[in-house]
Parts: structure tokens; C-alpha cells; sequence
């Protein structure tokens, strides 16, 4: 077998690219999620608060925090927390 000198570095080369790339992945993954909680955290809350209400307040509740619908009242004004989407 030969033992040459630049082997070594070879392999912690490879060693630190695959490290980066395992940091560089968790941070980006952090970061969606991260975002994905803003977007989506007060929308879920919106449709917990109203399931808590009935079934048909759970359906809308859900339809909101989907973005399928949004809720008027009969004047046209957008009422409730799911407006501030």
C-alpha cells in the first residue's frame, strides 16, 4: 500500500465540504421554517379558535386559514383575525 502525503488532505477536504454542506442544509431548511411559521402560525390559530365553535365554524375557519375565503359582514367590511392576511 502506498501512504502518500496528499491522501490526508485529500480526505479532510472531503471531510469539511460534506460539513458545509450539512450546515449550509440546516440553516436554509431553519430559515423556511422560520418563515413558514409566520405566514401560516396565525392562520392555524384562526382555524383552532373557530373549530372550537362548531362545524360550521370550523369549515370556514379552515377555508380562511387556507386562503379559500375571507369573512364580510353584511356591510362588506372583512371581520375577524383571518382579515389581516
Amino acid at each position: 500500500m502506498c501512504n502518500e502525503p496528499g491522501t490526508k488532505s485529500v480526505n479532510r477536504e472531503k471531510e469539511t465540504g460534506k460539513a458545509r454542506a450539512i450546515v449550509g442544509t440546516s440553516v436554509t431548511l431553519l430559515v423556511f421554517s422560520v418563515i413558514a411559521w409566520f405566514l401560516f402560525a396565525g392562520r392555524i390559530s384562526y382555524a383552532a379558535a373557530e373549530c372550537s365553535k362548531g362545524a360550521k365554524q370550523c369549515a370556514v375557519g379552515v377555508a380562511v386559514a387556507l386562503g379559500i375565503v375571507d369573512v364580510y359582514d353584511k356591510k362588506g367590511h372583512c371581520t375577524g383575525v383571518g382579515c389581516n392576511f
